[in-house]
């Protein structure tokens, strides 16, 4: 009988993982979703940010860590997106704005909105300037 039941757990957790729908942002466990690059727990919603890739979904505590773990893996995104801290929603990283001057988990200091600030190009630049690595 527990056989049978931890058979049909894992059937129904692999169908519940296989249905994720990869186009669209998913929430973390807030408060208990490790940051992919710092291993630090992602709490502060303002500053998170998440992108898939080929087959997996990363989560970061700061958008400055998303820009430092995609650099270093040489990965091309999927999908990314970041939370805008004017509406709290999930907003698409390349289509956001970005403002320097915030306080974030790993003091990149960039928080997205969608109606001012500098492009995800020109938040990238500076966050890997910041890191001093190259483009």
């Amino acid at each position: 009988m527990k056989r049978r039941w931890f058979l049909g757990s894992v059937v129904a957790l692999a169908t519940l993982v296989a249905c994720e729908k990869v186009s669209e942002p998913n929430e973390p466990v807030w408060g208990k979703q490790p940051c992919a690059h710092c291993a630090m727990v992602i709490s502060d919603k303002r500053h998170a940010a998440q992108i898939v890739s080929a087959d997996e979904r990363k989560y970061f505590d700061d958008i400055g860590c998303m820009i430092g773990w995609i650099h270093e893996r040489k990965v091309e995104p999927q999908k990314s997106w970041v939370r805008d801290t004017t509406s709290d929603k999930w907003v698409e990283a390349t289509r956001a704005r970005y403002v320097a001057g915030a306080h974030t988990p790993m003091d990149f200091g960039f928080e997205a909105t969608m109606d001012k600030g500098i492009s995800y190009d020109e938040m990238r630049a500076a966050v890997l300037a910041k890191m001093q690595v190259g483009p």
